[in-house]
């Protein structure tokens, strides 16, 4: 599991049960296809029944995106902190110093991931795919000012962080339509609408990947 608390530029895995992890819950979820989501929540952060309302929804997301890419077997680590631990994590791997809603770490990426949580030896039959992180903070901020529940609109942000494990991006506007078709098809598919809407101004992109839906695309 990471240090929560690391020195800048040293997240390193720890053992999991290292005093520093206690401000965190650890926990795994198991999808219907037997894919693994391990996770980190920061009790300050993010209140025990978000994480409970949202284990239904990433699940669905995860086989959904996984099955139509053909792949079984997979595990993900994620990350559910403040905005302090994505800043600190996007000034760190990205150079950026600031808050943002959702961070991917492809394993093919590095070899040494920004967070690898190591849930039990099983893990280690697995294709471990990458690390995601969601800062609480901005995603009910995004969603209060977008007029869509939270739930939603984190549930979204976990299908976008999983696609770019994968190896999708938003560089290019044809690949930022071919990621958003496929996001709002999978979101669909478990009942939550269409995060972009209609509007694909170029004007509205930011020039970090805070994204405040359904009025605005991600941005690199």
């Amino acid at each position: 599991m990471i240090d929560p608390n690391p020195e800048p530029d040293s997240l390193t895995q720890i053992d999991a049960d290292d005093d520093a992890i206690s401000g965190y819950d650890g926990m795994q979820w198991i999808t219907p296809d037997k894919h693994h989501i391990d996770i980190l929540s920061d009790q300050n952060g993010w209140p025990a029944e978000a994480s409970d309302h949202m284990k239904a929804c990433f699940c669905q997301m995860l086989d959904a995106t996984l099955a139509a890419h053909d792949m079984t077997r997979c595990t993900v680590s994620l990350l559910l902190c403040s905005d302090d631990k994505i800043r600190q994590l996007n000034h760190d791997h990205r150079g950026k110093n600031k808050a943002t809603n959702v961070l991917s770490f492809p394993s093919q990426d590095d070899d040494n991931m920004a967070f690898y949580i190591a849930v039990d030896a099983d893990d280690q039959n697995r294709e471990e795919i990458g690390d995601i992180a969601i800062a609480y903070e901005t995603c009910v901020r995004e969603a209060e000012e977008s007029g869509i529940s939270t739930h939603d609109h984190v549930t979204h942000l976990f299908g976008h962080g999983v696609l770019h494990l994968l190896g999708y991006d938003h560089e290019t506007d044809a690949d930022a339509n071919e990621m958003e078709m496929l996001e709002s098809s999978l979101l669909a598919a478990i009942g939550i609408a269409n995060p972009y809407g209609d509007i694909e101004d170029e004007e509205t992109r930011d020039d970090n990947a805070t994204n405040k839906m359904p009025m605005t695309r991600f941005s690199s």
